[in-house]
């Protein structure tokens, strides 16, 4: 029903502009309580590769934020997908990464993320993944497994992304 899939539209939108408002004012904070300037990133989800066989999309563009609270391991992460079912989705959490290595050419982080993610269902569903990140000059990547949960399928996923302060 178009009138349905127009609703479930409006919804994601009003999900991810409630993301980039929170995005917003931790940079607004940033700046006002005169600490460490943060780092600031955009995502971009590309793909994913599914642990057990099904008819998943493993083609997974979306755009996302990742805000690097300054002086902490902490990150603020929001961002919309197309996802493994063929349907929008909006993700919303932190992600934590105490494990840094230089490699000399790149720097290497470990970590782990949780989220809530709209856009599988009727209910957010949590998600909890490790995430590792590699980044250079101002671009990486993200490799994040989410691990199976509930006898469900566990995947992995690729997100490139650019440095924008």
């Amino acid at each position: 029903c178009l009138a349905r899939r127009e609703r479930e539209a409006a919804v994601t939108l009003a999900r991810f502009l409630l993301g980039l408002v929170l995005a917003a004012v931790l940079f607004w904070a940033d700046g006002f309580f005169g600490r460490a300037h943060a780092q600031q990133w955009v995502t971009a989800t590309v793909a994913s590769k599914h642990l057990m066989d099904g008819d998943y999309n493993e083609f997974n563009p979306g755009l996302g934020i990742e805000y690097r609270v300054p002086e902490t391991d902490w990150a603020v992460v929001t961002g919309f997908y197309h996802n493994s079912n063929k349907e929008m989705a909006v993700y919303a959490g932190g992600a934590y990464s105490p494990l840094k290595l230089d490699l000399g050419i790149a720097n290497a982080s470990l970590g782990v993320m949780g989220a809530m993610f709209w856009g599988y269902g009727s209910t957010p569903l949590p998600g909890v993944a490790l995430i590792g990140s590699l980044e250079r000059k101002g671009y990486g990547i993200n490799l994040l497994y989410f691990p199976p949960k509930d006898e469900g399928n566990g995947l992995l996923a690729l997100q490139v992304k650019w440095r924008t302060d």
